[in-house]
């Protein structure tokens, strides 16, 4: 006799808050944070470059924030933070800015 036990319910990571601090002196401070349902987040990617898309520029870090990133005034530079929980679930935060 098989026995059904409880459904196993997995939730997709929420897109990651994007926050830029985009500094005069050539460097830009970036932050973001996300939630899971499972609380099984496990890493981020962040791609950031002046092309669209963007190249990666962090793969499969724990952290939430990068500081003192080099960038070139008046240049236009995109984001995008994608989110991955422990079942493989990936999702992406886009944004862009332009560099002081």
């Amino acid at each position: 006799m098989i026995k059904q036990g409880a459904p196993i319910n997995n939730y997709a990571p929420f897109p990651a808050v994007i926050n830029i601090v985009n500094n005069a002196n050539g460097l830009v401070n970036l932050t973001w944070e996300s939630n899971d349902l499972d609380n099984d987040i496990v890493s981020y990617t962040v791609n950031l470059s002046i092309e669209n898309p963007p190249s990666i520029y962090l793969e499969n870090t724990t952290a939430t924030s990068e500081n003192n990133i080099p960038v070139t005034s008046s240049s236009t530079y995109y984001i995008v933070i994608e989110t991955k929980d422990a079942l493989g679930n990936i999702t992406e935060s886009k944004t862009s800015f332009v560099a002081n």
